[in-house]
C-alpha cells in the first residue's frame, strides 16, 4: 500500500471517510483499489511507472517529476466537477480501515548507483502509535 493508502487509513483511523481525491492517475488506481465509492480528478500521468527503488536518490529526484499534465483550466474543470459528485457520496463512503498489526516500511533510494538502500521499519497495534514512531533507515 502506498502514501494514499496510508493517509486513507490515517483517516479512518478517526472515522473520516476519503470521498475525494484528485492527482496523478497512479494515485488515483491507488485509492480506487482500497476505497469503494471514492470519487477521482486526475490531473496528471507520471512519465516513468514503477518502482524507484532500482534509482539513485539524484536518478528518483530528476525522474520523479516527468509527468503529462491537463492544462490549468481544464484540470480545475476535472477537480470541480469530481468534487461536486464526491460531496453527494459524504455518508456513503465507508472510513478505510485494517486490522491490526500495522507494519510501515520506507525505502530510501541510494546515493549512489550500486549502493545500499536505507530500509526503515516500524511496527505498531495502533495507527497513531504507528504516526508517532521514529524511522530510523539502517
Amino acid at each position: 500500500m502506498g502514501e494514499i493508502g496510508c493517509n486513507a487509513l490515517f483517516v479512518g483511523y478517526f472515522n473520516v471517510p476519503l470521498v475525494f481525491l484528485s492527482g496523478d492517475r497512479a494515485a488515483a488506481e491507488e485509492v480506487e483499489a482500497l476505497v469503494p465509492g471514492v470519487v477521482t480528478a486526475v490531473v496528471n500521468e507520471g512519465v516513468r511507472r514503477g518502482s524507484a527503488s532500482s534509482l539513485t536518490a539524484e536518478e528518483n529526484k530528476r525522474d520523479s517529476g516527468a509527468a503529462v499534465h491537463l492544462a490549468p483550466e481544464a484540470a480545475r474543470e476535472v477537480i470541480r466537477r469530481g468534487a461536486e459528485e464526491a460531496i453527494g457520496r459524504i455518508g456513503k463512503v465507508k472510513p478505510f480501515r485494517l486490522d491490526p498489526p500495522y507494519t510501515v516500511e520506507s525505502v530510501l533510494c541510494p546515493e549512489v548507483r550500486g549502493g545500499p538502500v536505507k530500509r526503515a521499519v516500524v511496527k505498531a497495534d495502533d495507527v497513531l502509535e504507528l504516526l508517532r514512531m521514529p524511522r530510523r533507515h539502517v
